[in-house]
């Protein structure tokens, strides 16, 4: 990280914490000599990221990084060569919901009794998480988002700031009490900001950590957009009103959640084309 302190040095600018975070995780993960790069050496990096289930905007938000810190590397004479300056990703977001490879309730069951292999102090926060994406089917935004008053434990609720209030399930109260009055004390920096889960250095979490929290040296990996969608599609299948469901899910428009349906409609269609003896 040397490189970054002269770069900023040199400009009188600070590098901005996710450039950093990025960029560190990038220097100590990537399997060749970072200086001597080659093109196929990034595709191989970000091919990685991409089957750890980072979604497409982080995607590009680590390459971006990566192309940063090239750029500093050719400015400070390190390098002659830029590796990446040309590559662009084409990942889009496919909002289509295939329902067919959703979570079951059981596989979500799965996820929050499996064991975590996490340090000591990071358990608790990562119990947490995981039960906030399968009981209340939260966003990774929301999740960042989230401050220590937004959690009623009295009331048994849950505030997600313009937008929604939701019940807390009663296996969350524990852990959430204990985390609120003594795990979360003892990260550092805690005392500065009112957010609600922290990383271990007592900053704001990001969609990596989310990822390594609920999947940290797991053989089966699950993704929060997937659970998300799966919790949603679950309601669904049980039987359960979709206008209370839409107000769960904090959907804006009622067609976000209708897409459930439909979805789920559309491959029972399919799945029944496919053993029609006309077909």
């Amino acid at each position: 990280m040397e490189v970054l302190k002269q770069w900023e040095e040199l400009h009188h600018k600070k590098v901005g914490n996710t450039y950093k975070h990025n960029i560190k995780q990038f220097i100590s993960t990537a399997n060749f000599d970072i200086q001597n790069a080659s093109y196929s050496d990034i595709i191989s990096y970000i091919s990685l990221l991409r089957k750890s289930g980072l979604s497409s905007r982080n995607l590009k938000n680590h390459l971006c990084a990566i192309k940063f810190y090239y750029n500093c590397l050719l400015e400070l004479g390190y390098i002659k060569h830029h590796p990446c300056k040309t590559l662009l990703l084409q990942d889009k977001t496919d909002k289509r919901i295939s329902t067919e490879t959703l979570f079951t309730p059981e596989e979500l069951n799965e996820l929050l009794t499996r064991e975590d292999k996490a340090i000591p102090q990071l358990k608790l926060r990562n119990q947490i998480i995981r039960q906030l994406l399968v009981y209340q089917g939260l966003t990774v935004k929301e999740l960042m988002q989230l401050t220590i008053t937004d959690i009623d434990l009295e009331n048994c609720t849950l505030a997600i700031k313009n937008s929604r209030e939701l019940e807390l399930h009663p296996k969350q109260l524990l852990p959430l009490q204990r985390y609120l009055t003594t795990d979360r004390k003892k990260i550092k920096n805690s005392t500065k900001t009112a957010l609600l889960l922290l990383s271990k250095s007592g900053n704001k979490i990001l969609e990596v950590t989310i990822n390594d929290a609920i999947n940290y040296k797991a053989a089966k990996r699950f993704t929060p957009q997937k659970i998300r969608q799966s919790v949603i599609a679950n309601l669904l299948k049980n039987g359960h009103d979709l206008r209370k469901v839409q107000l769960f899910a904090g959907h804006r428009y009622i067609s976000s959640t209708e897409q459930y349906i439909t979805s789920q409609f559309t491959e029972l269609r399919s799945e029944l084309e496919k053993k029609h003896p006309l077909s």
